[in-house]
C-alpha cells in the first residue's frame, strides 16, 4: 500500500524507525489481514449483499469507525441505492431506502467527478453537507470514497463516526481506499457472474423454447396431414398452451373454438366486441405474419388480454386466430405458436381452395351435398369450414324450374345477398335450380319466410325476364333438415306448375299451401279438376250466391274454422256465416262444420281453386300478412 510505504521515517544511528501517525503496526496488520481475507472471496450476484456487508463491517472494525454504508450504482436510474451497512439491523433498512446521486447531492457528485475520496471534517461548517440525510443521521465527520474499477464507479463507500468527531488520517484514507477498490472488484465480479447467469438462463429458456417449438411444429404438421381440418389446429393450440383458443372468419363468425379441460371460459374477443371500433382498429393494424396483444383497456367489453394473429390466404385476409390469457400469462411460446398455427391454417385453406377450385363451383357442390344429405358429416363439415359456410345456420330452400341457357343463378344469388344480407348457396339440377338461403335465427319463422319470398320476387324481377315459378320450404334449423326442405320446395313448385300459366313471377311457400300440397303435387291436373267438381259441385256455378258461399268457406278455413273470426273477415253477422254453411251442406251434402272428412275434402278443393286463381278467392299474395304483422 502506498500510504504504508511512504510513512515518515526517522534515522537513529544505523537503523530506521517508522513513525505511524494514524494506526499502530498491529492495526496495519489487521487491515492487511482483512483485505487478504476479503480478496479470497469469489462472490456471485446472489452473494453481493452479504459480501458488501462483510466488507463494510471489516473496514469499520479496522478504522474504529462507528458507522459505514455501501451504495451500489443503479444502471437504469443513474443513482446509487443502499446495499449494506454497519451496524446492520435497523440501520440496514434505513440505508436500503436511501438513494445517493440526486441533483442536490453535492458530496456524491464531487466523488464521481473527481474519482477520489471526499473528506468533510465538520459537517456543521461545510456547505456540501447541507442535506437532509446528514442532519437526520447526525453526522459530524464524513468520508466518502468511490468504488472504482476500470475507471467506472460501481459504488460509493460512506464512513462516519455518528455525532462524534473523527480524525481521518492519510493512512486511514489509504486503507479505506483499498477496501473500496476491493469492494469495486467484488461488485464487478458479481455483475459479471450475474450477466453470465442471465445469459445462461436465457440460453436455457431459448433451448427449452426451441424444443417446445420443434414439438409444436411437428404436431401442427401432423394435425394438417391427418385431415383434422381447422378445428384440429385450434384444439391443438389449446392443448399446447393450456389456454382457450378460437378461430374467426373475416366477418367475425366463430368457425372453431377450444377450451382447456376443466374450464368453461371461452374466447369472446371478436364476437363480443364486433361493434367496438377500437378493437376492430387494432385488428386491422396487424400485418400478415405478425401477431398483436389486445389489452383490456382497448375495448369496453374486454376483460382479459388476448393474443391475435391474422390468417391471410394469397394476400387476402380470411380471418383471425385468438388465444386468451387464462389461466396463465401470455408467454413467448404462445406468440410463436399462434403465428405458426396461423401460417398452417393459411396453408391448409390455400391448399383446400386450390383443390375445390378444380370443381366448377365448390359452393354449388356443397349445396348439392346438403340437399342430398348423403355425404359423411365430418367431410361435409370440413368442406363447409374451408368455404366459410356455417352449417348451424337456419335456412330455407327455394326451388324453381328454369332453362339453363337463359338463366344465371349466380346473378340471382348476388341480388338476394344484397337484399337480405345473408349467405345464399345455389346448385343446378337436371330440371332447375335450388337455393339455400340463410335467414336470421332470431326472427320468427313466418316473418323470415315472408321476407325471403319478397326478396325472391324482387330479385327475379331484376335479373330474370322470363316468369319463374318458385317454391319455398319451411325453415330448416340445421343441415339435417335441408333434404326434407328441398323435397318440400319441390312439392310447392309442382303445385304451382299444375295450374299457373307463367304470366308473372310467382313465389309460394310451403306454409301457404299447408299439407294439402302433398296431394296436389302428386296428382294429375285433370284429376284435380274432377276432384274439385266432385267436392264442390254446384258451388262452382258463376253466380253471386255461389261466389259468396265459396268465399265464406275460404274465410271459414282461413280463420281456423272460427265462425266469429270468419264473420269479422267477411263483415257480416255470425248467424249469416252459420246460414251460409248450412246452405253449403244443403247444396253439396258436405257438413264442413262437424265432419272431419268433409272438412279435409273442402280444404284441398279450395287449395286447388286458389292455385287456379279462382275469381271468388284472394290470391296467396293478397291473403298473406306483411312481415311486420307476422312478427307482431
Amino acid at each position: 500500500m502506498t500510504a504504508v510505504a511512504e510513512r515518515p521515517r526517522e534515522r537513529r544511528g544505523a537503523g530506521v524507525k517508522l513513525v505511524e501517525p494514524g494506526l499502530a503496526d498491529l492495526e496495519c496488520r489487521a487491515a492487511l489481514a482483512a483485505l487478504a481475507e476479503l480478496a479470497t472471496l469469489r462472490p456471485t450476484a446472489a452473494d453481493r449483499d452479504d459480501v458488501m456487508r462483510r466488507l463494510v463491517d471489516r473496514v469499520c472494525e479496522v478504522l474504529h469507525i462507528a458507522r459505514g454504508a455501501i451504495y451500489v450504482r443503479d444502471e437504469q436510474r443513474e443513482v446509487f441505492v443502499g446495499c449494506a451497512s454497519h451496524p446492520a439491523g435497523e440501520l440496514q433498512e434505513e440505508v436500503r431506502r436511501l438513494v445517493l446521486g440526486g441533483p442536490t447531492d453535492r458530496i456524491t457528485r464531487e466523488i464521481l467527478e473527481g474519482r477520489a475520496p471526499v473528506l468533510i471534517r465538520d459537517t456543521n461548517s461545510d456547505p456540501r453537507a447541507l442535506t437532509c440525510a446528514v442532519r437526520n443521521y447526525k453526522i459530524r465527520a464524513l468520508l466518502g470514497l468511490p468504488m472504482i474499477v476500470d475507471d467506472e464507479v460501481l459504488g460509493v463507500l460512506m464512513l462516519d463516526n455518528h455525532s462524534e468527531s473523527h480524525r481521518f488520517a492519510p493512512v486511514d484514507i489509504e486503507i479505506a481506499t483499498a477496501f473500496a477498490a476491493l469492494g469495486a472488484a467484488a461488485l464487478k465480479s458479481c455483475r459479471e457472474t450475474g450477466e453470465l447467469r442471465a445469459a445462461l438462463d436465457t440460453a436455457t429458456r431459448q433451448n427449452r423454447l426451441l424444443r417446445r417449438t420443434t414439438v409444436a411444429e411437428h404436431r401442427l404438421s401432423d394435425a394438417i396431414l391427418g385431415g383434422g381440418g381447422l378445428s384440429a389446429v385450434v384444439e391443438l393450440v389449446t392443448n399446447l398452451t393450456g389456454k382457450p383458443a378460437a378461430l374467426y372468419d373475416l366477418h367475425g363468425q366463430l368457425v372453431a373454438s377450444s377450451t382447456p379441460e376443466g374450464s368453461d371460459l371461452k374466447v369472446a374477443l371478436i364476437a363480443g366486441a364486433a361493434g367496438d371500433t377500437a378493437v376492430r382498429a387494432c385488428l386491422e393494424e396487424v400485418v400478415a405474419g405478425a401477431s398483436a396483444t389486445i389489452e383490456p383497456s382497448v375495448g369496453d367489453v374486454i376483460r382479459r388480454r388476448h393474443l391475435v394473429a391474422p390468417i391471410d390466404v394469397r394476400g387476402e385476409r380470411w380471418g383471425w386466430l385468438v388465444i386468451m390469457e387464462h389461466p396463465s400469462r401470455l408467454a413467448a411460446f404462445d406468440d410463436f405458436l399462434i403465428r405458426r398455427a396461423a401460417t398452417h391454417l393459411a396453408l391448409e385453406l390455400a391448399g383446400r381452395r386450390q383443390m375445390v377450385a378444380s370443381s366448377a363451383d365448390a359452393r354449388a357442390m356443397l349445396a348439392r351435398q346438403l340437399i342430398r344429405g348423403t355425404t359423411v358429416e365430418g367431410d361435409l363439415r370440413r368442406q363447409a369450414e374451408f368455404l366459410g359456410v356455417r352449417l348451424e345456420s337456419h335456412r330455407v330452400v327455394a326451388y324453381f324450374n328454369a332453362e339453363p341457357d337463359r338463366f344465371d343463378a349466380q346473378v340471382l344469388v348476388e341480388a338476394l345477398h344484397e337484399r337480405l344480407g345473408t349467405e345464399v348457396l345455389a346448385t343446378r339440377g337436371p330440371d332447375g335450380f335450388a337455393l339455400l338461403i340463410e335467414i336470421d335465427s332470431e326472427e320468427p319463422s313466418a316473418s323470415a319466410v315472408r321476407h325471403t319470398q319478397v326478396a325472391l320476387t324482387e330479385s327475379l324481377g331484376v335479373v330474370c325476364s322470363q316468369p319463374q315459378l318458385v317454391g319455398v320450404s319451411a325453415v330448416c334449423r340445421d343441415a339435417d333438415e335441408l333434404p326434407g326442405g328441398y323435397r318440400m320446395a319441390l312439392q310447392v313448385t309442382r303445385c304451382i306448375e299444375c295450374f299457373s300459366h307463367r304470366g308473372s313471377h310467382r313465389v309460394l311457400a310451403a306454409d301457404d299451401l299447408g299439407p294439402g300440397r302433398l296431394f296436389v303435387a302428386n296428382s294429375h291436373p285433370d284429376e284435380l279438376r274432377r276432384f274439385v267438381e266432385d267436392v264442390l259441385g254446384d258451388l262452382l256455378a258463376e253466380d253471386d250466391a255461389c261466389t259468396e258461399l265459396v268465399r265464406t268457406l275460404d274465410s271459414f278455413y282461413e280463420t281456423g274454422r272460427s265462425v266469429r273470426l270468419a264473420s269479422e273477415r267477411l263483415g257480416v253477422h255470425e248467424n249469416t256465416v252459420r246460414y251460409r254453411l248450412s246452405r253449403v251442406h244443403a247444396i253439396t251434402g258436405l257438413d264442413v262444420a262437424a265432419d272431419a272428412d268433409d272438412q279435409l275434402s273442402v280444404q284441398v278443393a279450395l287449395l286447388v281453386l286458389r292455385l287456379q286463381s279462382h275469381p271468388s278467392l284472394r290470391s296467396f299474395e293478397d291473403c298473406r300478412p306483411a312481415p311486420q304483422e307476422q312478427a307482431a
